[in-house]
């Protein structure tokens, strides 16, 4: 067994017992209503490192066992918001003040 409860007793059907703990935590929907699966934390995971763990999605999909078309298709409107904000940059008031910006 690769899980147990609190007693140490396996647990058969992990999918069943996450459930109960995210219906015992009012978690078990997403905020679209949509209710969440182990699957879930697959998606959690695969979000967070593209947001905060900066992962290429070649070396994310690898770790995943899936190709980087898969990833960039399913997740690209995080890339998309990261590229944004690294080509916009920020403006320096100092800078501005120069007229070095338009």
């Amino acid at each position: 067994m690769v899980f147990c409860d609190r007693d140490g007793n396996g647990i058969e059907n992990f999918g069943k017992t996450f459930k109960k703990i995210l219906a015992d935590s009012d978690l078990l929907e997403d905020r679209f209503g949509r209710i969440r699966t182990i699957y879930s934390l697959r998606h959690t995971y695969a979000t967070f490192r593209l947001l905060y763990g900066h992962a290429k999605i070649e070396d994310l999909a690898q770790n995943m066992g899936t190709s980087p078309t898969q990833i960039f298709n399913h997740y690209r409107h995080i890339t998309t918001r990261q590229k944004a904000t690294e080509l916009a940059g920020r403006l320096n008031p100092q800078m501005s003040r120069k007229g070095l910006y338009w």
